[in-house]
């Protein structure tokens, strides 16, 4: 019997992510900084900074999603709107305890958070577990 179950559970495949819900962990894949003549794209990084999004519209992240930081530092969390396109993060910086509004897009595994910048400036996240 245990042999069974065995192979039974070596033959399964991981669960991927389902695109259709916001809900999950993402990680941090590509970086967005125009030097200011609209020629930025987005770039490719290497990162352990993740956001995981809960349900009741709070999320949690392992670094900041206030900057350009790219990777897991200072942990983070707030409130999300998605019919708004929002995140208001709590206590960006730890002197503080305001809170910075920034723009949220979620687009299948696929999610990007705007940020206050004057050149166009963001961080792109892959949807890596439900």
């Amino acid at each position: 019997m245990g042999l069974a179950l065995l192979a039974v559970a070596m033959s399964c495949e991981p669960v991927a992510p389902t695109p259709d819900t916001i809900l999950g962990t993402y990680q941090l894949r590509e970086t967005l900084f125009d030097p200011g003549d609209g020629s930025g794209e987005y770039q490719s990084v290497e990162s352990d900074f993740m956001v995981t999004f809960k349900s009741r519209d709070r999320f949690e992240a392992n670094g900041t999603v206030c900057d350009q930081t790219v990777r897991a530092l200072v942990h983070t969390k707030g409130d999300y709107d998605l019919a708004e396109g929002l995140i208001e993060v709590e206590s960006c910086y730890t002197d503080t305890n305001d809170t910075m509004t920034l723009y949220l897009t979620h687009n299948g595994l696929e999610l990007i958070i705007g940020l206050p910048c004057i050149e166009g400036c963001g961080l792109k996240f892959e949807k890596i577990a439900d």
